[in-house]
């Protein structure tokens, strides 16, 4: 449960910057908070990179929890999901029904092709 410094009912959600990542993260910012649990949906598993902007909210019983990263713009069309790593290996479900993995397009019919760039 992360630990926290203010009154209970003086809670509220706020954006801090991701301090320090193992099982769970240390996050700065309206409060300094060790030790919070993250959510994400089912089958979803990531670490936040140290310095990122994160939000946190608070919940009975957890103290605060990390919500995720704050995106940054994007290109992404309506319906499209992308995942991404640190180390730039990149994954989008795009809203065509094609599958994009670092450059290459996996299309509906299974063919391969190299990305366009139009």
């Amino acid at each position: 449960m992360a630990r926290y410094q203010e009154n209970r009912s003086a809670l509220q959600p706020f954006i801090g910057t991701v301090e320090s990542v193992g099982d769970r993260i240390s996050v700065s910012g309206l409060a300094d908070l060790k030790n919070c649990e993250m959510i994400a949906p089912y089958g979803i598993y990531a670490k936040p990179c140290r310095g990122e902007r994160a939000g946190m909210i608070p919940m009975e019983g957890y103290g605060y929890l990390y919500l995720g990263q704050i995106q940054e713009e994007s290109d992404l069309k309506e319906g499209e999901i992308r995942l991404i790593s640190k180390g730039g290996a990149e994954i989008r479900l795009l809203e065509n029904g094609e599958i994009s993995l670092n450059g290459l397009v996996i299309t509906t019919d299974g063919t391969v092709k190299e990305k366009s760039n139009g």
